[in-house]
């Protein structure tokens, strides 16, 4: 089974303008031999570093104060398995999105059924109803802006 690993439309919400992307499992993209690397679930993929402005007040006169954040965020592996390939994304010259795959973790059925059964992994259709039911707006997200 392969598993493409990317972000959610939420969790883009939580993050600013992605600046830079690092491939935090030293996968070589220039070789043309096939590689393969371990992790568990929870290890570290890719490091997103992003930057964002926040209003943070205004003054007498009802001028916008503004705050620059910059942080990092790293997404992990969901499942135990084998990297197969991380993606070389040039955030510059590409917009992310939450159809954009980070990588590709080989891993099998019986991994893939634990994690759901544990509730580590939702179907697309529960996790929308989770977000809704749980979360609020990500720190970004347009209305809160």
């Amino acid at each position: 089974m392969l598993v493409d690993v990317g972000i959610t439309r939420r969790g883009l919400e939580d993050i600013g303008d992605v600046s830079s992307i690092t491939n935090l499992l030293g996968i070589q993209h220039s070789t043309s031999q096939k590689q393969q690397w371990p992790v568990s679930a929870g290890d570290g993929i890719v490091e997103i570093d992003w930057d964002a402005h926040k209003i943070t007040s205004a003054d007498e006169l009802y001028h916008t104060v503004w705050e620059t954040i910059s942080e990092s965020t790293v997404i992990q592996a969901p499942v135990a398995g084998v990297v197969e390939h991380v993606e070389r994304i040039y955030p510059s010259y590409e917009e992310i999105d939450e159809d954009t795959v980070l990588c590709r973790i080989q891993t099998d059925d019986d991994t893939l059924k634990k994690a759901q059964a544990m509730g580590e992994l939702l179907e697309e259709d529960d996790y929308s109803k989770y977000i809704q039911e749980c979360c609020s707006p990500g720190k970004f997200q347009e209305s809160t802006v």
